[in-house]
């Protein structure tokens, strides 16, 4: 099957390492051409690379204007490159692609079906206008729409009152654990101490993400185990007021910001904790990963978070509540016991719920219903080999 996806960006975000994943579980399934278009000419190159040595296609189409929606020779190159590669179908992701992508692909003669990364409403964005296209537009042009997670299920559907949305859950692949000696040398590089207690947590550097909660919670924590160290990495507009508020609560020895890296899922499993403490989210793929690489998880309740988190392994509580924050990672600290069982659980969980072929079997169900391609199955259930997914400990 010959699959285009259209992103509004290849820089790193939940999804692009959904269509990163999706890409490499599809390609260990079966004989399949994948293209990806990035609507920016911002690109991750390691993504970029990464795909590329999974023999995917990557191509930018920047727009040439100042308007992300307003350039016509951008729209009709898209257009112009669907049809010349014979593409069965296009995939988009995020506004822009879903209000292009779906439309370029009509022009083109190929279905189109789209996926919704959180629960938002295009309202409650600074575009609105890009929020009433891409209503319009997938209305209009998509065959399927696809949800990342129940939670964005309920909160998007009456946007599309003629098509039921399909829940297809992200995956991630497994992150191996660290040999010991490489993941000391690493504690040490994150905090300095490699006796400290690591927590960590991976987004970007914006209000949504809780990070204003987070630091003060974080300073309770460290009354009681002062020994704890914080990491955050990502990168944002925010970094300037979170500087500051570390150095108004003194936690310059113990929070470090790490800005940008590429080496997310050594860090996450050189870590011991995970938290989350964002205000809105969809389906949260830095808390998949955290879970898949061995961490127990305290995360605000929002998004798909409670179906997510179990009491085996982790906390939930409220966005924007601090003393429950604090309280919740004194819990898991008191006990650090409980830490390896809860992160043994949140990896066996994940590896189960949570699991690449088993998605790329679902949107390849989708693709195949879509383009009217008879039969039970397109491609096969399993993959070729089991080298895309690291072995559980013995």
């Amino acid at each position: 099957m010959r699959i285009a996806y259209v992103i509004d960006s290849l820089y790193l975000g939940g999804a692009q390492k959904v269509i990163s994943t999706l890409a490499r579980a599809l390609l260990q399934c079966g004989e399949h051409s994948l293209a990806v278009f990035n609507l920016n000419r911002k690109m991750d190159l390691e993504m970029v690379n990464e795909l590329r040595n999974l023999g995917v296609l990557v191509e930018a189409f920047p727009a040439a204007w100042h308007s992300e929606l307003a350039d016509p020779f951008r729209f009709l190159h898209l257009v112009e490159r669907l049809r010349h590669g014979q593409f069965d179908i296009l995939h988009s992701h995020l506004a822009y692609a879903n209000v292009l992508g779906t439309s370029a692909a009509r022009l083109a003669g190929i279905p189109s079906v789209v996926t919704l990364h959180n629960g938002r409403p295009p309202e409650m964005d600074h575009n609105r206008l890009s929020g009433y296209l891409e209503t319009r537009m997938i209305n209009r042009h998509a065959r399927g729409v696809i949800a990342v997670c129940q939670s964005v299920a309920r909160a998007q559907q009456a946007r599309f009152p003629h098509q039921q949305l399909v829940v297809i859950a992200n995956a991630v692949f497994p992150i191996p654990p660290l040999e010991p000696a490489q993941r000391l040398q690493l504690r040490s590089q994150m905090v300095g101490d490699t006796r400290r207690t690591i927590l960590i947590s991976v987004g970007r550097l914006t209000p949504v993400k809780g990070y204003l909660t987070l630091l003060p919670a974080f300073a309770r924590v460290q009354l009681q185990f002062p020994n704890a160290a914080l990491v955050i990495v990502g990168e944002g507009d925010q970094q300037a007021e979170l500087e500051q508020q570390i150095r108004q609560l003194e936690l310059g020895q113990a929070v470090f910001l790490l800005g940008k890296r590429s080496d997310v899922p050594a860090l996450l499993a050189a870590s011991d904790l995970y938290i989350n403490a964002s205000l809105s989210e969809g389906l949260s793929m830095a808390i998949l990963e955290a879970m898949s690489a061995r961490l127990p998880v305290v995360a605000t309740r929002v998004g798909e978070a409670p179906e997510m988190i179990r009491p085996d392994t982790g906390y939930l509580v409220e966005p924007e509540d601090v003393k429950g924050l604090a309280s919740a990672i004194q819990c898991l600290l008191a006990d650090p016991d409980q830490l390896a069982a809860r992160g043994q659980n949140a990896f066996e969980y994940v590896s189960q719920v949570y699991n690449p072929f088993r998605m790329a079997q679902q949107h390849l169900e989708l693709y195949r219903r879509v383009c009217g391609i008879p039969g039970d199955h397109f491609g096969e259930t399993e993959p070729h080999s089991s080298a895309g997914l690291e072995k559980e400990d013995s």
